[in-house]
């Protein structure tokens, strides 16, 4: 983060606008500043049963679930410019491209071209459980373990490539899907 930035986002966390509530995320917490840490009440989103998150979801955000099957997750997910099918359609869409800049393309349609970039690591979410569930296969195959790790970090570079360093979503897309698509014919052999 540039300095500005910073210290923006310091102002905000110290004077916050009255009835609002701001809500960081990160898989990452090591990354985060220590002052902006300083300024946090951190917040585990563990899994929980389903009655426990609803809790969670009316005693922290101070609102209300009225869908049995909502949790923390699909709450989160509710705030999306994009909504969790169209994520899934676009996964779907990716893993059965004919080549890497249509499958992009087809994507990055189906998902606004991931404006706000949040909306990237929830495609790469649902992503990753399609690649694990389509190299589902007997343990004892070694590569099919192999491809299965290699996809994962796969997934975590592409995850990196935008979040961290700024890359093109369109650019990680097509790596990622050569990459994938390497890995998936390694695990058929």
């Amino acid at each position: 983060m540039q300095e500005g930035s910073r210290n923006a986002l310091l102002k905000i966390l110290e004077e916050p606008p009255a009835s609002t509530v701001l809500v960081l995320s990160t898989s990452r917490r090591g990354a985060m500043m220590p002052t902006i840490l300083s300024r946090l009440r951190p917040y585990v989103f563990a899994k929980r049963p389903m009655e426990i998150e609803r809790e969670v979801i009316r005693r922290v955000f101070r609102d209300t679930v009225d869908i049995e099957t909502s949790g923390v997750a699909e709450y989160f997910e509710s705030f999306l410019p994009v909504p969790p099918s169209r994520l899934e359609e676009a996964a779907v869409a990716f893993l059965s491209g004919a080549d890497a800049r249509s499958a992009a393309g087809t994507v990055l349609d189906l998902t606004r071209k991931f404006e706000p970039r949040s909306l990237f690591p929830a495609f790469l979410d649902r992503l990753s459980k399609r690649v694990a569930l389509s190299l589902r296969a007997p343990i004892s195959d070694a590569g099919v373990i192999v491809s299965a790790e290699n996809c994962a970090a796969a997934v975590r570079r592409a995850d990196l490539a935008v979040g961290t360093y700024n890359q093109s979503p369109s650019l990680a897309l097509e790596r990622l899907f050569y990459e994938i698509h390497h890995y998936s014919k390694a695990a058929d052999r």
